[in-house]
């Protein structure tokens, strides 16, 4: 997470995708990070297979940054992995990423698929074994494009969570027991080198999947996942102290705190986001994902859709006039 060199973060407004894409890299220098030729992962947000705004990473702006790496000679692939009910193969098809992916001339590998090898990470608080997929491994460099959003879970998901996805298995839900340093080792073990956070629609409410979009029109880009948090927190009107993942990176990582901004300035872009409505069905999940034992029962177990499916019917009902999506 950039422990040597100066933590830039860049806030771009965008009217024009293609030179404002290239505009919010070169902000943070982003060629003395990508050599010619380099293989270059890119980890999206697939988190639902229906292109809903503001919920997966826009399918256009992963083609824009794409193209800027070709053009340097890069061999890039866009990653993902199943998450507990669909397929990343087909998220990838059916939100339409797959399309810009391959119009790009890039390749896309579910990490949940992808070959592994073993790894015994030092220096983390929870993991102390990572299944590393191929890919991951292989990759000179990995670039994060999360999108900025309200979480039901942990209130704010970025830069940081978006590598949670980098965890292969589709019940990477067990490791919610201890969410927060699983984040911080998932960002320890791949320290990924640039973020492009899409900001272009963000979600209010109950994010990740639900909420509101809320029509924002920026980029924010960074050479620290942690700096760009920091920063996102305070365009959405919240507290880093709230959010666990950040405060512990945060906490474990001070130099994040010293960034150099450019572009806009914070208060011209900052708006107070709607908090997540905390149902009586969100509480029970947050009871239960707390506990292995009980995370085990009702998520990862043969009556995980059963357990699924009911609760999405109660909280459809309970949500209603308080979410877009569901």
């Amino acid at each position: 997470m950039n422990p040597n060199n100066e933590n830039k973060v860049h806030i771009q407004k965008c009217s024009d995708l293609s030179y404002d894409v290239k505009s919010a890299m070169e902000a943070i220098d982003w060629k003395n990070i990508v050599h010619n030729g380099a293989k270059v992962a890119i980890k999206v947000n697939l988190c639902d297979s229906i292109p809903k705004r503001g919920v997966i990473t826009t399918p256009e702006l992963v083609y824009e940054v794409i193209k800027i790496l070709k053009d340097k000679g890069c061999e890039v692939t866009v990653v993902e992995s199943d998450g507990l009910l669909y397929s990343a193969d087909a998220a990838c098809r059916e939100t339409g990423m797959q399309k810009w992916i391959k119009k790009a001339g890039a390749n896309f590998v579910n990490l949940t698929n992808d070959g592994k090898i073993l790894v015994n990470p030092k220096n983390t608080l929870f993991v102390r074994e990572y299944a590393m997929p191929k890919t991951l491994k292989e990759a000179d460099v990995l670039i994060t494009m999360p999108v900025l959003k309200t979480h039901e879970i942990t209130l704010y998901t970025g830069a940081l969570k978006n590598q949670f996805g980098c965890y292969p298995q589709h019940n990477k839900v067990m490791l919610h027991s201890h969410l927060d340093e699983a984040i911080v080792d998932i960002n320890t073990i791949l320290n990924p080198d640039i973020v492009i956070m899409d900001a272009l629609t963000a979600i209010e409410g109950n994010g990740p999947t639900r909420g509101y979009p809320v029509k924002m029109d920026l980029l924010i880009t960074s050479n620290n996942p942690i700096s760009c948090d920091l920063v996102a927190l305070k365009i959405m009107g919240f507290d880093v102290e709230e959010v666990g993942h950040v405060k512990l990176a945060r906490d474990l990582n001070r130099n994040a705190e010293n960034y150099i901004l450019t572009g806009e300035p914070i208060e011209s872009v900052k708006r107070e986001f709607k908090r997540p409505y905390d149902d009586l069905g969100n509480k029970a999940q947050k009871l239960i994902l707390k506990h292995k034992i009980l995370t085990k029962i009702f998520f990862d177990s043969p009556i995980n859709r059963t357990v699924v499916r009911v609760g999405r019917i109660y909280r459809k009902w309970a949500l209603k006039g308080k979410t877009e999506y569901f």
